[in-house]
Parts: structure tokens; C-alpha cells; sequence
């Protein structure tokens, strides 16, 4: 399964539990690039649309950490298209994770059978 080419987020990663909060900001900066665009302003219109593209791979980032499965990452027909700046993200994202929290360490994983 081929993703599509992924955008490298620059910023702190921002947890799902955020998303609405991310949704409310996209709003304000779409509503930003819509005044650029009235007032003839390209600056305006660029910077919003350079936070948007942030903010959409900060997202994916989040999304690959919760919903993300190694399999996309190890398939062949990805290699080529998934860039250095997210997996250096999403490699950061998941070593950040409160493994206790959602269960991922468990030290039974590391005990050896008793002879």
C-alpha cells in the first residue's frame, strides 16, 4: 500500500487529544489566507499557507503514532517517498510516549523461563 508523499512538520508534535484545538487553529489560519487573498497580500497568503502545511504534517505525525502500523513503514513501495524530517519526527514522537501509559512496556516481556 503506497502512501502518499509525506510533509516533514517543524514544530513540537501535538497530541490527538488535541485535535480540536488543531481544527480551530487550521480555521483561523484558512480565515487568514481568505483576508490575504481580499487585501492582494501574497505574504499573508503565503505564511498561512506554510502553517497549514505545518500544522497538517504535525498532524500526520500524530496519526502515524496512534493509528500506525511499521508495516507502512517497512513496505518497499514506500521507501522512496517517505522523507528523512518525518521519520526523524515520528522516530522522536514515539521515544517521547509514555510507554507505561499505553501499556507498550510490560516486563513479563523480558523475564526468561525458570529451569
Amino acid at each position: 500500500m503506497a502512501l502518499p508523499k509525506l510533509l516533514a512538520p517543524k514544530k513540537n508534535l501535538i497530541s490527538l487529544r488535541s485535535t480540536n484545538a488543531i481544527n480551530i487553529q487550521y480555521m483561523e489560519v484558512a480565515k487568514a489566507y481568505v483576508l490575504g487573498d481580499k487585501l492582494l497580500s501574497p505574504k499573508l497568503r503565503n505564511t498561512a499557507i506554510d502553517a497549514m502545511i505545518e500544522q497538517s504534517g504535525i498532524l500526520l505525525v500524530d496519526m502515524h503514532v496512534e493509528h500506525g502500523s511499521g508495516e507502512w513503514i517497512r513496505d518497499p513501495e514506500n521507501l522512496e517517498i517517505i522523507s528523512k524530517p518525518f521519520l526523524v519526527d515520528l522516530s522522536a514522537a514515539l521515544l517521547d510516549m509514555d510507554r507505561y501509559k499505553h501499556g507498550l512496556v510490560k516486563a513479563c516481556k523480558y523475564h526468561r523461563d525458570i529451569a
